[in-house]
């Protein structure tokens, strides 16, 4: 997220926000009492405005509105790239298709009985492949949605371990990120 203009912010995410959690980020960035703020971001031109504790986002001729939560946004960035964290390339096409081609792993979560494909990743400094000995896994569904949103066919993959945040970038466009949080093996 980046603020432009002190009202008018972009959001990009890769994955899917939970309204509570937009309407918190939203809310940060706004005054208690705020005109609709605009903001372009390519084609499409969103407006985020906020009187006393309701948010509204209007995006694509749909608006959603909902009250601020009483919570601090989390700040991403003391825990997005680590100092000493690994970068490793990412080929965009080959990856997709070794994606696509290998067999997931249907995994539940516990919080929600709900479903969803993990995908194992092997990771050297050559770069990010699919394997079945690998020793980072993420949600199959949510890697595909970061490497759409890094728009561009060469990406970097910060990552400081098997079990730290994935940073996803496109060299091109640094102030763009995409986190994935990865999913236990065991």
């Amino acid at each position: 997220m980046s603020t432009k203009r002190s009202r008018a912010i972009t959001i990009a995410a890769a994955g899917t926000l939970t309204l509570a959690t937009a309407i918190s980020a939203a809310a940060a960035t706004l005054p208690a009492s705020s005109s609709p703020a605009s903001a372009s971001a390519d084609a499409y031109t969103s407006t985020i405005s906020r009187q006393a504790d309701v948010v509204s986002f209007a995006f694509a001729g749909k608006e959603i509105s909902g009250s601020e939560l009483p919570l601090d946004f989390p700040d991403y960035r003391p825990w997005a790239v680590a100092a000493e964290a690994e970068r490793v390339p990412i080929d965009v096409p080959e990856l997709r298709a070794a994606l696509a081609a290998a067999p997931g792993i249907t995994k539940v979560r516990d919080s929600d009985g709900a479903s969803y494909q993990l995908t194992v990743l092997a990771i050297s400094p050559d770069g990010v492949r699919v394997a079945d000995d690998g020793s980072v896994g993420v949600n199959k569904e949510f890697l595909l949605q970061a490497l759409e949103a890094g728009r561009g066919e060469q990406l970097t993959m910060e990552l400081d371990g098997p079990i730290g945040p994935l940073t996803i970038r496109n060299p091109d466009r640094a102030e763009h990120l995409s986190v994935l949080m990865p999913v236990r093996l065991d």
